[in-house]
């Protein structure tokens, strides 16, 4: 039997130095027990005439560093409460823990919005503050997504990319979640959301960003929720309703969501391709033009505040979906100089059901440390039954074949998290966890004429077992991040009348990741990083499922994927909330989609397949501006990148640039709007041409009375979202352009009812772990 787990201990000894003759000034900034998150920190001189230094509060904190030694008042001031001041004689390291009064001025359930940046950059990460922003207006989490910096949604809102980073991970508070867990939230319960560009050794070694999803808490009891309606008009209509309840009672809270979307998404691609070998030309359309999908999506959980530190919280969330979708194909085929016309009609019906439950404890262990331990089983199915047929020349639609296919997916995780901070500004964290999965296809082929009939079961099993140790600290204007993951994954697969396996791997790999930063000074930052990753293939697309395109062209899975491996170093300099960074990345079998050559079916496949590697270097420039009612956010990136393959004729590599603007006006407490634009330029990546694109989105947002929200909303305003790509690998030439129906004009209300009272507790997020599901 293989060893269940993997023990991980890193001895690392440090030696701390202290200035002799400048201090740090840091503190938590609080209220009833919860942090106040948006303020300003002024020090002064001891007779108060002359400004030291000025910083906000950030996630409940501040930190002064190297100021001299000497006498100072320190004045903290936050809408809503009472100005704190306080004489502070600096002769040593000084942390404080401010708790602020409320103002005596006290307005009955008046929401009090402090001006906040939408956008923020800071330590090398964006911050996205989503709640009383223009992107709490967003009608689901997806549609949120597609609005942030670098972040790229594919056609079939089934996968996120990041601009020079690849798949992100998803987190939600503690916990890995799943893109359709995700999709499952609502926004009402989103406070923020952070983009992480240098993920630290904590997270799963998968990926080279995380995307971590903060929930919105309230300290006050009583019972709030909000109902939204949202009217979407793409080339089909589609239909957003739902709406959340929260009920709170000092040390408890419950929270329910619910929500039934009528969506009929429209879907297209085309490309023409010739095989240079076997003198094969052809060129097809695929078009779904109107899919009838009801969705249903429900999700509950509470959260028990044991003492001011400990926690017990448990959260499910399941989603449900029947498509009916007609795929219309058009297809020209020449063959030794003799040319087909043929009309392609596949009849589908769709249902896919996903559930996930999660169980978390959090348990203060005071000066030994902090203990995190958590649980998750999520279960996905996905069922597709096609009745196929064509017209070859125009003689008829005659039926070809029927398939019904069955993919199931069982995924259980657990993680253990400690982490102790010592009194030297060192903090060790170290953790284990583990995921034991279980994926099944089941495929019936009929072929009509002549008559057969095909029968398949694959089964493939992965067990991943990882353990991780972290050191950070400070000495002097350095600080640092170090640790190392090793993960050991067992997999097998293979169908289940056969008697060797396709699948037999066993691999321990170890991921180190290092981040040194230096402060020049309060204002200026430098810092380096390196991180070693890897990306799995989802479990879909490791599975045998296969979709008919035409007679002469299948998409399939590729159950032989091996995940990529990536290197990466960056630097980093701040100046104030600007920021300059460059990275460079090699990347071992990475994963693309392209054409081959079945010469046993004598057809045409389309599958993801690794390539030898992957090589790109970018350099980047983020700005934010402010200026009265106006907040803008920009980010400029020149990026080149490499695709090499042995099977592939590369093209000449050329540079592109990325650009993204988000421009917020907030014209009074009850009206703002909102324009972003971000577009790329056409490059080559070696196998890969791409196209360039360009889009202009808009949004303006109107409060009505107290307690509704009214949202216009115009996405992809000049219509200009096509992908396209050429390439030649496998003796295939190949233009390829995927159509998009992110062009829409939507109208959504959002109205909030309930009532809150004051309680002396508060809750926090938390949850755990993971899963590949798609």
């Amino acid at each position: 039997m293989l060893k269940k787990g993997i023990t991980i201990l890193l001895i690392i000894i440090c030696n701390t130095l202290s200035a002799q003759d400048s201090y740090n000034l840091k503190g938590l900034v609080s209220s009833q027990h919860q942090l106040v998150n948006i303020g300003d920190v002024l020090l002064l001189s001891e007779n108060e005439e002359k400004l030291i230094e000025y910083i906000e509060i950030e996630k409940g904190s501040f930190n002064f560093t190297d100021v001299k030694k000497g006498t100072y008042v320190l004045k903290v001031s936050c809408l809503g409460f009472k100005e704190f001041k306080k004489a502070i004689t600096l002769d040593k390291d000084i942390d404080l823990n401010i708790e602020l009064t409320e103002s005596t001025t006290e307005l009955d359930e008046v929401e009090i919005k402090a001006s906040k940046r939408p956008i923020e950059n800071s330590n090398g990460n964006i911050t996205i503050n989503v709640a009383n922003t223009i992107f709490s207006t967003e009608s689901n989490p997806i549609d949120l997504l597609s609005k942030l910096p670098k972040i790229q949604i594919s056609n079939d809102r089934e996968s996120i990319n990041i601009i020079g980073k690849g798949t992100a991970l998803i987190y939600l508070g503690n916990q890995k979640i799943s893109l359709q867990e995700f999709e499952n939230l609502t926004i009402n319960d989103i406070q923020s959301i952070e983009i992480i560009h240098n993920p630290s050794s904590k997270y799963e070694a998968e990926g080279r960003s995380v995307i971590l999803v903060h929930s919105k808490f309230t300290n006050k009891n009583g019972i709030k929720g909000t109902v939204s309606e949202t009217a979407s008009f793409r080339k089909n209509y589609n239909n957003y309703f739902g709406g959340n309840i929260s009920f709170k009672q000092d040390k408890f809270e419950l929270k329910f969501n619910a929500a039934f979307n009528n969506l009929h998404p429209w879907e297209s691609n085309g490309s023409n391709y010739t095989i240079v070998n076997k003198n094969i030309e052809s060129n097809y359309l695929v078009e779904v033009d109107d899919t009838k999908r009801p969705q249903f999506i429900f999700g509950g959980g509470f959260y028990y505040q044991i003492n001011s530190d400990d926690y017990f919280s448990l959260s499910s969330t399941l989603r449900s979906q029947k498509d009916e979708f007609l795929i219309k194909t058009n297809t020209t085929n020449k063959e030794n100089n003799i040319e087909d016309s043929i009309f392609t009609l596949s009849d589908n019906d769709d249902f896919r059901f996903y559930s996930s439950t999660n169980l978390n404890y959090n348990k203060s262990l005071q000066k030994m440390g902090n203990l995190f331990i958590g649980g998750q089983y999520s279960f996905y199915n996905k069922e597709l039954g096609s009745d196929i047929a064509n017209n070859l020349n125009e003689t008829g639609l005659i039926s070809d074949q029927k398939r019904l296919q069955d993919f199931k997916v069982n995924v259980f995780s657990f993680k253990v998290d400690f982490e102790k901070e010592f009194v030297n500004k060192l903090k060790l964290e170290i953790g284990t966890a583990m995921a034991i999965t279980d994926a099944k296809t089941d495929a019936d082929l009929s072929i009509i004429d002549p008559i057969s009939n095909t029968l398949s079961n694959y089964g493939y099993k992965e067990n991943n077992y990882a353990g991780y140790t972290q050191l950070s600290g400070k000495t002097g204007k350095f600080s640092f991040t170090t640790g190392v993951r090793a993960e050991f994954t067992e997999s097998k697969g293979g169908f289940v009348d056969r008697d060797t396996l396709l699948i037999d791997r066993n691999n321990a790999k170890f991921f180190p990741k290092a981040m040194v930063n230096f402060e020049i000074d309060s204002s200026q930052t430098l810092t380096l990083n390196y991180a070693k990753s890897i990306i799995r293939p989802n479990f879909t697309n490791i599975s045998s499922v296969s979709t008919y395109i035409n007679p002469y062209l299948e998409f399939n899975r590729n159950i032989e994927l091996n995940p990529t491996i990536i290197n990466e170093i960056s630097l980093r300099f701040d100046f104030k909330k600007y920021a300059i960074s460059a990275s460079y990345f090699i990347k071992e079998d990475p994963v693309f989609y392209n054409l081959s050559y079945d010469d046993v079916s004598e057809i045409s496949i389309m599958s993801p397949t690794n390539f030898d590697k992957e090589v790109g270097f970018s350099l980047e420039f983020a700005v934010p501006l402010k200026y009265k009612f106006w907040n803008s956010t920009t980010v400029l990136n020149f990026a080149t990148n490499k695709v090499s393959d042995d099977n592939a004729i590369g093209f000449k590599t050329s540079p592109y640039v990325y650009l993204y603007t988000s421009h917020q006006f907030k014209i009074d407490n009850t009206l703002s709007t909102s324009l972003t634009s971000w577009g790329y330029t056409k490059h080559k990546e070696g196998v890969y041409k791409r196209n360039g694109v360009f889009v202009v989105n808009a949004s303006i947002n109107k409060k009505i009375l107290k307690n509704i929200d009214a949202t216009i909303s115009v996405n992809d305003i000049f219509k200009t979202i096509q992908y396209k790509e050429s390439y030649n690998v496998n003796n295939i030439r190949a233009n390829t352009i995927f159509y998009t129906d992110m062009s829409e004009l939507s109208f959504s209300i959002k109205y909030a009812f309930g009532k809150l009272k004051k309680s002396v507790f508060k809750n926090k997020d938390v949850d755990d772990n993971l899963n590949r599901i798609n």
